[in-house]
């Protein structure tokens, strides 16, 4: 239900806190309807370039359409300085960060305003931090000078998942890589060894005979032919 102030139902504003002055702006005004926002958005996770010296990244893109708090207020002069009249887009990279955690870098529009942001992502832990509203310029003042204000956001959260693979923490993981062709070559041919042996030659032919030596030993010689 939409705040009431005086009997007087105020719409909620995309800053998410009761304002009776966006009710009274748009007084004489088309009605600016913001109590119910549907929207419909389509995602893509693309899996990153693998060459050169970059780390493994993913991509994720985000285009979506909304009614409501995303469309209505075009006709106010103090909510329709980047009025996209219900579109609205994002899209990150996913930098891999040892085997298990990821640092994420993220940037936004949401139909008023641009986001930009970074998170870490250790093993399940997440730290981050966000720019919001960072298409204006510090206001000088005014009466809604809130609406076109830059902030900063922190943010920190623990992502569990009981029963799974890695643990009771859900762990951030990269899109799966394809495994490296592997070519195998031949082995090289051994080396090759030659072995020789030296043989004495064969004794002429000749008639064997008997021979006394002067140690009163007994040899066989072989008397051949004269050349």
């Amino acid at each position: 239900m939409a705040p009431d102030f005086g009997g007087v139902a105020l719409q909620p504003n995309r800053l998410g806190f009761p304002d009776d002055r966006f009710r009274e702006s748009y007084t004489g005004l088309a009605d600016v309807s913001t109590e119910l926002s549907l929207y419909g958005v389509a995602s893509a996770h693309v899996r990153g370039f693998d060459q050169g010296s970059s780390p493994d990244h993913d991509f994720t893109f985000s285009l979506g359409y909304g009614t409501g708090m995303l469309k209505e207020g075009g006709d106010l002069s103090f909510y329709n300085f980047a009025h996209s009249d219900g579109l609205f887009f994002g899209s990150a990279v996913h930098l891999g960060v040892g085997d298990s955690s990821l640092l994420t870098f993220m940037g936004e529009y949401n139909g008023f305003d641009v986001n930009v942001g970074a998170q870490l992502d250790l093993n399940g832990i997440r730290l981050g931090a966000q720019y919001l509203a960072a298409n204006y310029g510090e206001p000088s003042g005014g009466y809604f000078s809130e609406y076109r204000k830059p902030k900063w956001g922190i943010m920190a959260s623990i992502a569990l998942n009981p029963g799974g693979s890695d643990g009771i923490l859900s762990k951030p993981h990269l899109m799966a890589r394809p495994m490296p062709d592997t070519v195998r070559l031949p082995a090289p041919a051994p080396d090759t060894v030659r072995i020789t042996r030296e043989v004495a030659p064969a004794l002429p032919d000749g008639n064997p005979a008997n021979v006394c030596l002067a140690t009163g030993e007994n040899v066989q010689v072989r008397v051949s032919a004269p050349w």
